[in-house]
């Protein structure tokens, strides 16, 4: 977190880039849905106590990411309300894999890599390859059925 940026209550943050901005609606519309959320998606996910959520612009083209040594998600205030939920679901099936020790890095030669279950990997930048390694596969692969069972929560809870 930023000291500039505006803490919501409990773990989350908007960048005051974005609340000083034209885009203080998107951003805040992202973390509405956030709030209304977090507490259902750590019903089905085991990640740290301590879990942040930060609403911010991301680097390049990613709609989110998991920043581990920070335990925070940082999510994009361009997303749409499913959007915000399938993002929030992927980053924080990353929190659980760092959390349980499935997934972490290291520096070897000077070089970046991932270790899953103790395999080292080198970072991927090309989307396709990116998208193959093992906990993204795990992570888009188990983002839209926790988005839905935390839907099929709310609905349950709140109705229609």
């Amino acid at each position: 977190m930023k000291s500039s940026d505006r803490h919501l209550g409990g773990g989350l943050y908007v960048a005051a880039a974005i609340l000083n901005s034209s885009r203080r609606n998107l951003g805040l519309d992202v973390a509405h849905v956030v709030n209304r959320t977090i507490d259902a998606f750590k019903n089905y996910l085991n990640v740290p106590d301590n879990l942040n959520v930060r609403i911010a612009t991301c680097p390049g083209s990613f709609s989110g990411r998991y920043i581990h040594v920070f335990k925070t998600v940082e999510l994009s205030y361009k997303l749409n309300w499913r959007q915000a939920m399938e993002v929030l679901a992927h980053e924080m099936v990353h929190a659980e894999q760092y959390h349980e020790g499935r997934l972490s890095h290291t520096f070897q030669r000077g070089k970046f890599h991932w270790l899953w279950h103790g395999q080292a990997y080198r970072n991927r930048r090309v989307y396709a390859a990116y998208r193959q390694q093992p906990w993204e596969q795990e992570a888009f692969d188990r983002q839209t059925i926790i988005t839905e069972w935390v839907m099929a929560d709310l609905n349950e809870q709140y109705g229609e």
